[in-house]
């Protein structure tokens, strides 16, 4: 680098200012001079921060931008969750409309299922119950035979003579075999012949009895058969003598 070694004499800044019409001391130059290149160093700080300040404003307005772009976005997404939700929330009250509706039917499926059951269950016990009717009615009539075939053959009635108003009173082969033998010995053969269908009537009655006895064990076994076919039918059963009906309600 090259040195300026020309002597400039009196040209000083100092002399500049006086022959431009500054009458300070030097010393008062001087620290005028001094005070300028603080001010000067203080004017370059401050153009240096404004510098940064505007970088900084710059760097600031495109992270404002950046952000109103994110809230910009997050606004559509936020709107598009609303809009899931809201279609989530009629589904789920489509939904619940169904099982309710579900639900509906099952309970009136059910009830239509317990009248049907009940019908089947009274029409069974019916069933039933006219088979015990019948057999006792078959009972009743063999019994009731069974002492008619007693009076008409020794005028008695379950061991009981029969009273004046019975058709068979003075009316049967007991009777009659005893007024055949009050006759006389002449109509003894016929005394002996009246008694002996006396007695024949009397086995009749026997006979009478023991099948209105059978009638009514038939009758008896009707009915058991009957009770174990109800019994036998998937969602029955029989309790004292009934048929009942069994189902599980539905949950």
């Amino acid at each position: 680098m090259a040195v300026i070694s020309k002597d400039l004499g009196a040209v000083t800044a100092y002399a500049a200012a006086v022959n431009r019409g500054y009458t300070g001391t030097r010393e008062e130059f001087e620290t005028l001079m001094a005070s300028y290149a603080t001010v000067a160093q203080q004017a370059a700080e401050s153009a240096g921060n404004a510098s940064q300040s505007a970088t900084n404003a710059s760097q600031s307005a495109t992270d404002a931008e950046t952000a109103k772009g994110t809230a910009q976005q997050a606004a559509t997404d936020a709107q598009t969750a609303q809009a899931s939700a809201q279609s989530y929330a009629q589904s789920a009250q489509q939904s619940a409309q169904s099982a309710s509706q579900s639900a509906t039917d099952a309970e009136s499926a059910k009830n239509t299922a317990i009248n049907a059951v009940n019908g089947f269950a009274a029409g069974a016990q019916q069933a039933l119950d006219s088979v015990r009717q019948e057999g006792n009615n078959w009972k009743s009539l063999a019994q009731a035979q069974a002492l008619d075939s007693e009076a008409w053959a020794v005028g008695q009635r379950d061991g009981e003579d029969v009273g004046s108003s019975d058709p068979s009173y003075h009316n049967n082969a007991k009777y009659y075999a005893e007024q055949t033998a009050s006759s006389g010995a002449q109509i003894t053969t016929d005394a002996t012949a009246a008694k002996t269908a006396a007695e024949t009537a009397r086995a009749g009655a026997e006979v009478a009895q023991a099948s209105a006895e059978t009638a009514a064990t038939q009758a008896e076994d009707s009915a058991d058969r009957a009770e174990t076919a109800a019994q036998t039918v998937e969602g029955f059963t029989v309790v004292d003598g009934l048929i009942c009906c069994v189902y599980e309600e539905a949950l």
